[in-house]
């Protein structure tokens, strides 16, 4: 990742692919520009990563984001049975 969360660097040797989005949130646009000999795969990788949500590829990521997943996964209904409401 570069300076802030708007700009993203794909590298590997003799390649970079750098991908600018618009918003942090919900961006309008997202641009990119390869530098060197990018094929499609590098290419194809950088729009993936670029717009899937990658927290939970990491570790830290993932033990952070659990509890909020975990959560969405139960149904209200079930919650208020759970806790005797």
């Amino acid at each position: 990742m570069l300076d802030d969360k708007l700009r993203h660097e794909l590298t590997r040797k003799g390649v970079v692919v750098t991908m600018a989005r618009s918003e942090w949130r919900r961006p309008r646009t997202i641009t990119g520009v390869a530098e060197g000999d990018a094929d499609g795969l590098d290419l194809g990788l950088a729009i993936l990563m670029e717009g899937v949500y990658t927290r939970n590829l990491s570790f830290g990521g993932a033990v952070y984001s659990w509890p909020g997943r975990f959560l969405s996964r139960l149904d209200p209904t079930d919650l208020a049975e759970l806790l005797d409401f």
